[in-house]
């Protein structure tokens, strides 16, 4: 890559200068006029302690019926079954008219659409509520995002299917320049989650340290890191186990400008020795 040797900086969030595990700034050792112009992360360990439906981003949703109030969801993890429970309890709770909710899902003997049935009981004169979504708890329910679903003869079906999932992480950082029209490309690392058991370790190793490097954004040597989910929703890693990752800086020289400079080096060595 470079015959400038590469530097190594071990990141621990309990080192953190401020911010949780999952969201903090960092002190990085760089001096200002360091060489360096990749970054890359070489390992990274990453708690797989959060949950689906998290409170601080995407518990909650609307009810509308003849006024409108707002469902909180328990956080955690859950599955279809238990899903449909919790649906059920909070939609009757919450109803401002008194009405029965009843959220279930396709028996053993239907077809598995992997999707949800809401039906009430008790709307007086056939009023049909609406379920309103302004956050990602839309994903795990199966509808559209920031959509208002309505009822049609008593009944609603999800429009997609549940996702009670999160399939890939992202390590977001201003190490990496950001575009001038997402932050897209402030994404340092991924990593697929889902084949990781809950309350286990996410482990990143990228196979090629080049390929997987960014254009180091050195502006500065306090940095943030933020892990958040598919859906750009910060992941709330409850629990004070740290995330521990291995940053390697290097300077990139072409096939060319490195040979350039062996070349150099072994006229300059050979001078000196004569």
């Amino acid at each position: 890559m470079s015959l400038i040797p590469p530097l190594t900086v071990h990141i621990d969030s309990n080192n953190r200068q401020s911010g949780s595990h999952s969201d903090f700034t960092y002190v990085l050792p760089i001096s200002q006029n360091h060489p360096y112009d990749r970054v890359c992360i070489k390992n990274g360990a990453i708690p797989k302690t959060f949950y689906v439906i998290n409170e601080s981003v995407n518990n909650t949703f609307i009810l509308s019926e003849a006024t409108d109030v707002t469902v909180t969801i328990d956080e955690g993890n859950y599955s279809i079954k238990s899903i449909a429970a919790q649906l059920t309890s909070k939609l009757t709770a919450a109803s401002p008219g008194g009405w029965t909710y009843n959220v279930s899902y396709p028996n053993s003997t239907q077809a598995q659409t992997t999707k949800l049935t809401f039906s009430v009981t008790g709307n007086s004169g056939g009023i049909q509520p609406s379920i309103i979504f302004d956050n990602s708890i839309n994903y795990a329910l199966g509808f559209d995002k920031s959509s208002t679903n309505t009822f049609v003869g008593d009944v609603l079906v999800s429009s997609s299917v549940i996702l009670l999932t999160v399939n890939e992480i992202y390590i977001i950082s201003d190490l990496v320049a950001a575009s001038a029209l997402t932050n897209s490309n402030q994404i340092l690392a991924a990593a697929n989650v889902l084949n990781n058991p809950y309350n286990t370790t996410i482990a990143i190793q990228p196979s090629d340290i080049l390929y997987h490097s960014r254009a180091f954004n050195s502006n500065s040597d306090i940095y943030r890191f933020t892990i958040v989910d598919g859906f750009n929703d910060l992941i709330n890693l409850n629990g004070n186990i740290p995330i521990n990752l291995e940053l390697v800086f290097f300077k990139f020289d072409s096939s060319r400008a490195m040979l350039k400079k062996k070349i150099e080096l072994e006229w300059l060595e050979d001078t000196m020795r004569h």
